[in-house]
Order: C-alpha cells, then structure tokens, then sequence
C-alpha cells in the first residue's frame, strides 16, 4: 500500500503545491517586471524560499514520514532533493543518518566536521592543528564569519552533492537519475533567469536565491545543534539520552513552523525520526515530561536569539583557540 501514513493527502498537496507556486510566483515576477529591481529582488526571495521548503520536503520523504510505502518514499525524496533542491539524494540519506546516529559526537557527526572554518567545541582540535594556516585565519573570527558563510551552505552541499554521486565509490540509489536530475536542476535554474533578465540582473538574481537559500537552511542546523555540547563516544549514555543532551528546539508559532519545516521540534524529530512533521508538537508535552522526571533540560530558543548564541558559543572557542592551541600569535 503506498497509503499516506501522516495525515491526509490533501496536507501533503497543500505542502507540493504551495512549494511549487513560490517558485513559480518567484520566476513570474523577473519575467513581468524585468525592469523593478525591488521585485527581482522578492522574486529571489520566494525561489530562496522554493528552495528551503523543498529542502524541507525532502527531509520529510528521506525519513520515511510520508507514506507507508518506503519505497515509494525513496522515489519521491529522489525527485524533490535531486531536481527541486539540486541535491543528491544519496548523499544527503548517507550524510544524515549518520548525524541522526551519533549528533554532536566528535569523530562520528559530520555535521560538525567543519575544521578548518568552524570549530564547535574546544574537543575538535586535532593534533598539529596549531599548524595550520588556514585555521589561524578562520578560527579566531569564526563568530562574525558564522552569518556570511552560511549563506554559502546550499551551494557547498550542491558541489558536494555532485562529487558524491559522481563518485563510484559511493553507494547511490539511482546514480544516473540523481546525476540527471541535478544537472537538470541547475540548468533550468540558470538558463531561465539568463533568457528573461540582462546578464548583470540575471547573474545578480541567482547569487541573491542562492545566497538567501544557504542561510535560511543552515541557520535551522545551527541553531539546533552547534552551540550544545560536542560528546566523546565514552560519554554516550544511550541513543535516548544523547538526543536530548545534543539538540534543543527553536521557537514555535505559525511562521516558525512553516520555516522551519517542523524542525523547530528538533529534539522530538531526533527522537522519532519517522514522525510526520505534523505530529511532531503533539508529543512534544510526552517529551518535555519526560526530560523533567529524568533531570535532562529541555531546551527551546528563539530563532534570533539561537543565532546570537551560536555566535557567542564560538566566541568562545575562539578565545580557547587563540589562549591554548596558538598562545604565541
């Protein structure tokens, strides 16, 4: 049966559709009004935004939390995460279940494998890395660097996701149809801005959707996940435990939830990572009980406040970077 396990059809046409017709709105407003710098500039926004929710959607298939049919899952994710998203869908499965089975665990979550740009706990140093050159660059000013780099996320995820599925090492699910389905995605997503806009304002366009693409999907990682506590494997309790201690969620509400994608309950995703989305709140009071009668804190932070703590938590890493690892720069 491929019957639609988290709620009815009509929810899941409602989530394509609308998806669909920010990207559509987005692409008719630098095709009507070619000349309105303003409306480029929102058209940018919506696709940013087409971009993000189909990230979203994909995250919902790759989990399994769609229909009862996993196969029919798998097809779905192949299509919205390679030719809506510009993704491999192979990567991101191999990526992101790794991240879901040991979060924040050093060595294990390549999540936070992002040495030399970003350390996320003072236990991610390696040896000699007070050699390296590119570290004393980017470490020191991590904190204000976080923002800028962000908006980069997608397109450092699309280049990875191409070398990945190009890579016959790599175990992908259909290896011709994701290859086609990314080449196609940026094909369209190129050529079409370059056929109705003057190249300046196309190329323009593009660097802005993908710009605000990159921060609107990395900012809901980071916040969830990179100023909270990096674990050693010796530190794990169980798999129960290292959610709650590693993931916290980001403020609720309407607009948050849309966002977002459901992911502002990041800890009862990590908890239940095949929930729907939409039944994600309705545990979260089960799960809030639960931390309190076990003396775990149960953590939510506003979307805006997340950032600045992210920001303050490297900071902080920084200042050990520059005390401990290099003391004589």
């Amino acid at each position: 049966s491929a019957r639609v396990s988290s709620g009815p059809w009509l929810s899941l046409s409602w989530k394509v559709l609308s998806t669909a017709a920010l990207c559509a709105t987005g692409l008719a407003l630098i095709t009507y009004f070619p000349e309105s710098a303003w409306l480029r500039a929102l058209g940018a926004l919506l696709v940013a935004f087409f971009w993000e929710q189909s990230g979203w959607l994909g995250h919902d298939f790759a989990h399994h939390g769609v229909a009862k049919n996993r196969p029919l899952n798998n097809k779905f994710n192949l299509y919205v995460a390679c030719l809506s998203q510009g993704f491999c869908s192979s990567w991101w499965k191999t990526k992101h279940n790794t991240h879901h089975a040991g979060c924040n665990l050093a060595s294990v979550d390549p999540d936070i494998d992002t040495l030399p740009l970003f350390a996320w706990s003072t236990k991610l140093f390696p040896a000699g890395f007070e050699k390296s050159r590119a570290g004393r660059l980017f470490i020191p000013h991590q904190a204000v660097l976080l923002l800028p780099i962000l908006c980069f996320a997608r397109l450092n995820w699309c280049i990875q996701s191409l070398q990945y599925s190009l890579d016959k090492t790599k175990l992908c699910t259909d290896r011709v149809v994701e290859i086609i389905c990314m080449l196609s995605h940026w094909a369209f997503f190129l050529s079409y801005p370059l056929m109705v806009l003057p190249l300046r304002e196309a190329l323009g366009f593009i660097l802005l959707a993908e710009l605000l693409a990159g921060f609107f999907i990395g900012a809901v990682f980071v916040i969830s996940h990179n100023a909270m506590p990096v674990l050693s494997k010796d530190q794990v309790k169980d798999f129960y435990t290292l959610q709650i201690q590693t993931t916290r969620n980001v403020e609720h509400g309407i607009f948050w939830d849309w966002f977002t994608g459901g992911l502002n309950y990041q800890l009862e995703h990590h908890l239940f990572p095949t929930l729907p989305r939409h039944r994600l709140g309705a545990v979260a009071k089960e799960v809030q009980a639960i931390c309190k009668r076990n003396g775990y804190e149960y953590q939510t932070i506003g979307f805006f406040g997340g950032l600045a703590d992210v920001m303050r938590h490297l900071s902080t890493v920084s200042h050990f970077y520059l005390s401990k690892i290099i003391p004589d720069l």
